[in-house]
C-alpha cells in the first residue's frame, strides 16, 4: 500500500481548497437558519403586534375623548342637554 505524502503541493492546494469549501457551507448554513428565524420574528410582529398596537391607539383616543367628556358632562345642569351631549360622544366614538 503506498504512502501519501501529505508535505506535496499536490496534497496541500487541495486540502487547503476543500476545507475552505466547507467552512464557506458552514457559514451558509448559520446565516440561512438565521434569516429564517429573523423572518419568522418579523412574521410575528407584522401578525400580532402592529394590529393590538393599532388597537391600543384607538383606545387611547376614546379614552381621551371620554376624559374630556366627561369633564363637560359634570358642569350640565340640564338632563336633557346631558343626554344629548352623550348621544354626540357615542357617535363619535363609533
Amino acid at each position: 500500500m503506498s504512502k501519501i505524502n501529505t508535505q506535496l503541493i499536490s496534497f496541500r492546494l487541495p486540502a487547503a481548497f476543500a476545507l475552505a469549501g466547507a467552512v464557506i457551507v458552514v457559514v451558509s448554513g448559520i446565516s440561512i437558519a438565521a434569516l429564517l428565524s429573523s423572518s419568522g420574528a418579523l412574521k410575528n410582529v407584522s401578525e400580532d403586534t402592529l394590529p393590538a398596537l393599532s388597537v391600543s391607539s384607538e383606545l387611547s383616543e376614546h379614552a381621551r375623548v371620554i376624559t374630556s367628556e366627561t369633564k363637560r358632562f359634570a358642569n350640565v345642569s340640564i338632563e336633557a342637554d346631558r343626554v344629548a351631549g352623550i348621544d354626540g360622544l357615542m357617535s363619535s366614538l363609533d
